[in-house]
């Protein structure tokens, strides 16, 4: 018993020591978002990666989206938000992201490429984000809203998304992407 009690105060002191030498950071909120999207992003292109391409089509329930379908229509949503970050129009609008996200049918790798296509152009404006411009405007349509807005809509947005991947993972026995 003297031994178990000695270990796990050994076990308690190390941690405590290696927690107290690592230095304090300070993150910015431009920072803290730009790292919020980054695990998002990962997560939903394992995520995408992991689920058999035979189950792109699965669907929980007959009145859900495939699994095809949540990942189109992440990605039709990256480019219509990023794209008021960029102060560009919607660069889907003369795409084919939305069509799919309406059909259960669209191959993976269509899948896969148009959510890889839709990070890309997501992660080159949301980098260049600072604490000074994230309350600027932007525009999209008549939508105006700080440019934060438009950042942490697309991080909620991705974070229910993969949240609903991971419910369609689980239910085919597939680990979800952490």
């Amino acid at each position: 018993m003297k031994r178990i009690f000695f270990s796990m105060l050994m076990f308690v002191l190390l941690v405590e020591t290696s927690t107290a030498q690592q230095e304090a950071q300070t993150i910015s909120l431009a920072k803290g978002l730009q790292l919020r999207y980054a695990v998002i992003k990962s997560r939903l292109t394992e995520a995408a990666e992991k689920m058999p391409a035979a189950e792109f089509a699965f669907k929980p329930a007959t009145d859900s989206r495939s699994f095809a379908q949540l990942l189109a229509h992440a990605a039709n949503r990256n480019l219509l938000w990023c794209s008021a970050l960029r102060g560009e129009s919607d660069p889907n609008k003369n795409d084919d992201i939305q069509a799919k996200s309406e059909r259960v049918d669209v191959p993976k790798a269509e899948i896969v490429k148009a959510l890889a296509g839709s990070f890309e152009y997501c992660d080159q404006a949301i980098a260049r984000e600072t604490d000074a411009t994230l309350a600027k405007i932007a525009s999209q349509g008549q939508d105006r809203r700080a440019r934060g807005l438009f950042i942490s809509g697309v991080i909620a947005h991705l974070n229910e998304i993969w949240g609903r991947t991971s419910v369609y993972l689980s239910l085919k026995g597939l680990p979800t992407p952490e």
